[in-house]
């Protein structure tokens, strides 16, 4: 049996993301898809709005950023009408790195359960790192062949590897 492991997401960031529209948003949206759900720690949806605090360190340093993984379920709970996974706490990091449209956020997860966190500025990407973090493709030495990236909702993509399991 084949299973898929994610090991980093990334998103070209918005006008709501980096909070240039003006409007109040409670961080960024994030995906239902599997692929971007395997990347987080998993949620209980029979408790109300259930969250995980998340310690991120940047890639380039040792500066760490605390971020909140919510599910925000008040329509199955029929308390509200959101059902939707969001990501908080960004804000800190946005100013201090100045994020601005259309740099890439990107969040990676080591071997050793280690949360990472760069920030691309738009000017100094290429199309090579859009989607593909460099921290991504150093777990055990495995060749790159066995990671696919993976495009997702809206803005955002993941890096992916196929691990083979045995039953």
């Amino acid at each position: 049996m084949t299973a898929t492991v994610t090991t980093s997401v990334s998103k070209l960031l918005t006008p709501n993301d980096v909070g240039s529209t003006g409007s109040h948003q409670a961080g960024i949206a994030v995906p239902r898809q599997d692929e971007m759900l395997a990347f987080f720690p998993a949620l209980d949806a029979s408790e109300y709005n259930p969250r995980r605090s998340l310690l991120f360190r940047e890639v380039s340093g040792i500066e760490e950023w605390p971020l909140n993984f919510i599910y925000y379920n008040g329509r199955l709970h029929g308390r509200s009408t959101r059902n939707e996974y969001r990501l908080t706490g960004l804000t800190p990091f946005f100013k201090k790195h100045k994020a601005a449209v259309g740099d890439i956020l990107q969040l990676g997860k080591t071997q050793t359960g280690r949360w990472t966190i760069e920030l691309v500025h738009s000017q100094e990407r290429t199309a090579a790192v859009e989607v593909l973090p460099p921290y991504s493709f150093e777990i055990n030495g495995e060749a790159s062949v066995n990671y696919e990236t993976i495009r997702l909702s809206g803005t955002w993509s993941a890096v992916s590897r196929r691990k083979n399991s045995v039953r």
